[in-house]
């Protein structure tokens, strides 16, 4: 009898919302949404369990010890109560593949500040890919630097204000681990500040696989 073949895994995000307070006074609003993934595959159970685990670990901080530090912050000072938020955006779902996006951000009297992490499973085997298992075969460094190059250079063409040295600090500061999956393409992100000026947000450059394929 043919086997029925694997279906994607199915994915729901796990929400948590919370308001802390010291002496009666709101010092620490919490927001938390990490998926939860089941399916047939084996390798569910493996990211599920990285979800889960980084969902308790942001909980635990911040009931804890930050939570102790916005409280005094908060009550000393009189400012407004922190706000942490951690997020995640889906990018690619299919039976073999699942990507996404994570997002920290807190915010205080301060300013705010965000971390990223991007992220793609093989769904069957819950093996977290590098950025060699997703791009097309033969794909070197130079080649991948100069599409991200070309790509940053059109954003400025439309406006995007850029570093008058982004193309020295692309190439120095490249991090290959800070990319997510799209159905044809790579994403890569850059922190707030790096490129382009702290205000315009992570920077990101879509590289499609057809790119790289039209170069051979």
């Amino acid at each position: 009898m043919p086997q029925m073949p694997e279906s994607r895994p199915s994915l729901r995000p796990v929400r948590w919302v919370q308001m802390l307070r010291m002496q009666g006074k709101p010092v620490l609003s919490l927001t938390l949404s990490l998926p939860r993934v089941t399916g047939d595959a084996r390798g569910c159970a493996v990211i599920d369990r990285h979800y889960a685990k980084l969902r308790d670990a942001w909980r635990s901080r911040w009931t804890g010890p930050l939570y102790q530090k916005a409280a005094q912050e908060v009550l000393s000072q009189g400012c407004p109560p922190w706000t942490a938020v951690l997020d995640h955006t889906v990018t690619l779902h299919t039976e073999d593949l699942l990507s996404l996006f994570w997002t920290a951000c807190v915010t205080t009297a301060q300013g705010s500040h965000a971390v990223r992490c991007g992220e793609c499973w093989n769904v069957k085997t819950g093996a977290l890919l590098t950025l060699s298992d997703v791009l097309p075969a033969g794909v070197r460094r130079r080649a991948l630097l100069s599409a991200l190059e070309q790509e940053a250079g059109t954003l400025e063409e439309q406006g995007l204000p850029l570093k008058p040295e982004w193309q020295t600090l692309l190439r120095r500061r490249f991090q290959p681990d800070r990319f997510w999956r799209t159905a044809d393409a790579t994403v890569f992100f850059f922190p707030p500040g790096l490129l382009a000026p702290p205000e315009s947000g992570f920077l990101l450059l879509n590289c499609s696989d057809s790119r790289f394929f039209q170069q051979r």
